[in-house]
């Protein structure tokens, strides 16, 4: 292929050597017009035929050449692009084996987990809903799983520290190294100042007290894909909580038929004319 294209270029540059040649002959042909040498014309005329074939020939030569080099080069393109091709076809096939199995293993190790939790949410209703005086009621175990329960506040430490105060107001001043000899700069050039005092605070530093939070049911906000066909095989947006069992069962009863390919039937006439009944 690089051969090809280097005889296309050197072919070139003979045509272009050919075409400079041609004119100085039809430049000497005319001067022998005008002298009225014909025999010098005629010969001329012979050289001038000559180098206009084998122009022809260079010219007819380099197109093939350059033909084969675009062929060649078209070949290797379509070589590379197959390689790659089939490449990405293999790595395609690995990953969505593996995303399938995947997928599979997650819902094997899901789908038990959430029927616990709907049947345990269902028994612990039951139980709240018939607990005697003295009983607290139990948390979902969604709940324990998701949520947090109500936190107090907790003091860490605590201590007496001395704080610079506004003297028109005894509020706390929030910048405290700002405050320049009882006196606190204000104005967009400081040429006013607040005077200031020192006040005894007592320095708490605790956990804020926090409220219960609490968790939907997991199934609620689950939305798993299915991994053999597109879709999915379990929205928990259109699942309560109390039919999970029953949906998750249907589920496994459709996993474990495989699904055939549905057989239909037709008849398309054979010929135009129609047959008299017998």
């Amino acid at each position: 292929m690089i051969f090809a294209k280097q005889q296309s270029v050197t072919l070139t540059s003979r045509i272009a050597a050919g075409n400079v040649a041609i004119e100085k002959l039809r430049s000497r042909r005319r001067d022998a017009i005008i002298k009225g040498d014909d025999a010098a014309r005629t010969v001329i005329e012979d050289e001038i035929a000559k180098a206009e074939r084998e122009a022809t020939l260079r010219s007819e030569r380099r197109e093939i050449l350059v033909s084969e080099h675009e062929a060649a080069l078209e070949r290797d393109a379509r070589e590379e692009f197959s390689r790659r091709h089939a490449a990405q076809s293999e790595t395609n096939a690995k990953i969505a084996a593996a995303a399938q199995k995947a997928l599979r293993k997650a819902w094997d190790i899901l789908a038990p987990s959430l029927r616990e939790l709907s049947e345990a949410r269902a028994a612990t209703d039951l139980l709240n809903r018939a607990a005697p005086e003295g009983f607290s009621q139990l948390p979902y175990a969604d709940d324990l799983a998701r949520g947090a329960p109500a936190l107090p506040r907790i003091e860490i430490s605590s201590k007496e520290v001395d704080q610079w105060a506004f003297r028109s107001t005894g509020n706390r001043v929030g910048d405290q190294d700002a405050v320049q000899g009882g006196f606190l700069p204000i104005g967009p050039h400081e040429l006013q100042s607040n005077p200031c005092v020192k006040r005894r605070y007592r320095h708490v530093r605790f956990h804020p007290a926090e409220s219960a939070r609490y968790a939907d049911p997991i199934s609620s906000q689950l939305r798993f894909p299915r991994w053999d066909e597109a879709g999915v095989i379990f929205d928990g947006s259109f699942v309560l909580s109390g039919t999970v069992a029953t949906v998750l069962d249907t589920i496994e009863a459709d996993q474990s038929r495989k699904a055939a390919r549905p057989i239909l039937e037709e008849f398309i006439p054979t010929a135009d004319d129609a047959l008299d009944a017998a």
